[in-house]
């Protein structure tokens, strides 16, 4: 979600029950607190507000991991194959 958001990932929080993860942090800006959740299959994530649909239609972006050497690449995938890359180095 930090990559995602355009946030630090210093100031995400994260817990899981079952097969999903909670995501919340509260924005610098203006203190406003952002809660989703999020779905991993394979190298594939999905997310939702907390409380909307799911980011799975086709006029959503797809968006996937790729771990190596101690880092964590998450893609964003837009229309016409434009895409976002931010690297994460692991444990940050």
């Amino acid at each position: 979600m930090a990559s995602i958001m355009g946030q630090s990932s210093k100031i995400i929080k994260v817990r899981k029950k079952d097969e999903l993860y909670f995501v919340s942090y509260i924005r610098k800006s203006d203190h406003q607190k952002f809660d989703y959740k999020i779905k991993i299959d394979g190298n594939k994530i999905l997310w939702a507000n907390i409380d909307g649909r799911w980011r799975d239609s086709k006029y959503d972006e797809k968006i996937t991991f790729v771990e190596k050497d101690n880092k964590l690449e998450i893609i964003q995938t837009f229309d016409y194959n434009s895409q976002d890359i931010q690297e994460y180095k692991i444990g940050d």
